[in-house]
This record gives C-alpha cells, sequence and structure tokens, in this order.
C-alpha cells in the first residue's frame, strides 16, 4: 500500500488536503498548523525534533489528545508536565509510541552512516523518521510532499508563517539544518533501494534532487 511522507516547506500550503483524508499519512511536528483549513489528519503523527521549536511539550499534549497514532522520541515526554512525574504522571495514552534518542545527533555531532532498523535512527529529526516508520510498515511506493529544501536564513520557510521564530533562522542554522536533511534523504534513498521500494519526491516546485519526481496530479 503506498503512503505520503509530509515535510513542513512552505509548498505544502497548496497539498489536496481533501483527496488525501482517504490515503495513509505521516504529519511531523507542527502540522496541526493547518487543522483550521481543512478536515484531513495524518494517519500517523512523528516527533524526533526536540529543540527545533521550543513549543514541543504543548504540541506533543495537543497531538496526544487526538485519534491517530503518534510515534515520540521517549526522552521529548519530558517536555510535557501532563505526562511527568513531578507533576502527576499521568498514564500515556494508548495512541502514543516513544522510540529512544539512539545517540546520532547532526552530520557534524556523532552522524549516522544509515538506517539501523528495527531501532529508528533519530538523526536529521521527525522527517527521517517518517521515512523509516513507512519502510518498516512495508509501505510501497512513498511519496514526499512539502520537502522543499530551499531554506533560506531569516525568512519564512514552512507552510504558516507561524511555524517558528524565524529571527532565529541565521544563515549558520540554515545550512546545518539543509546539510542534516540532505543526509537523511540520502539514507532513506539507499534504504529503500535496497529493498526494492520506490520513494518518490511529488513535492510541487522542491529543491531536492536525491529522489525521483512524481507529479502529485498523476498520482492522484
Amino acid at each position: 500500500m503506498r503512503a505520503f511522507v509530509l515535510g513542513n516547506g512552505k509548498s505544502l500550503a497548496n497539498a489536496p488536503w481533501e483527496r488525501l483524508r482517504d490515503e495513509v499519512t505521516f504529519g511531523v511536528n507542527r502540522i496541526h498548523l493547518v487543522y483550521p483549513k481543512t478536515a484531513w489528519r495524518p494517519t500517523f503523527w512523528v516527533a524526533a525534533d526536540r529543540s527545533q521549536y521550543g513549543r514541543q511539550g504543548d504540541d506533543i499534549e495537543f497531538h496526544v489528545l487526538q485519534s491517530y497514532l503518534c510515534y515520540i522520541r521517549a526522552d521529548m515526554m519530558k517536555d510535557v508536565r501532563f505526562y511527568d512525574p513531578e507533576f502527576g504522571g499521568n498514564p500515556i495514552p494508548d495512541t502514543v509510541r516513544l522510540f529512544d534518542h539512539c545517540g546520532h545527533i547532526e552530520v557534524t555531532r556523532n552522524p549516522s552512516t544509515g538506517w539501523h532498523l528495527p531501532s529508528l535512527c533519530s538523526m536529521a529529526g521527525s522527517l527521517s523518521v517518517a521515512m523509516q516508520l513507512a519502510f518498516v510498515m512495508g509501505h510501497d511506493p512513498v511519496y514526499l510532499l512539502g520537502c522543499d529544501m530551499r531554506y533560506q536564513a531569516h525568512r519564512v520557510n514552512h507552510f504558516d508563517p507561524n511555524y517558528v521564530d524565524y529571527d532565529m533562522y541565521s544563515a549558520e542554522r540554515v545550512a546545518m539544518t539543509t546539510a542534516n536533511l540532505i543526509a537523511g534523504h540520502k539514507h532513506a534513498r539507499d534504504s529503500y533501494a535496497r529493498a526494492g521500494r520506490k520513494l518518490y519526491d511529488a513535492t510541487q516546485d522542491g529543491g531536492l534532487t536525491i529522489h525521483p519526481k512524481a507529479d502529485l496530479a498523476d498520482v492522484l
């Protein structure tokens, strides 16, 4: 069965949400900012970027109260007071699947040389983990949306201008983010190819060159 993995680039603002409602989809991080505009909801939600935007505690609490399965890096649950033993330690819902932080961080600090399934590699963040989950679940083909790969310093780089504080996006941060994402995409490309499965980039006008392209209009 095919699946769609959604990055949160600017192009995602124009996604055909209603046509994705019956598809298997993986959303990541702050995808909920699009919820007021559509009845679409992801089949799975993934959170592996603990330090990305500083509001992950509130975001996690929101998502785990939804009806879909949430895959969350285990150490990030400490950011949610509702589930922290220090503040009462409420039971974690059955819709939550926790995975360990493997210790791989980024291309300049303890980088991963590839996926190490069955444990998930957390390097390159939530999108990379979502691609791994789609792989582990056996989806084929898998299509990427919203993977624009056009990060710019101090500019809106996501589908919602309120996604993060873009004053934080220095040239150095943009370079590091881009390098990490490229590494994650290369790991995905190699793993899917070795297994004889298809991974396509269906991002509208995206700048990613690692995967073969697919026209989303044709796919849907």
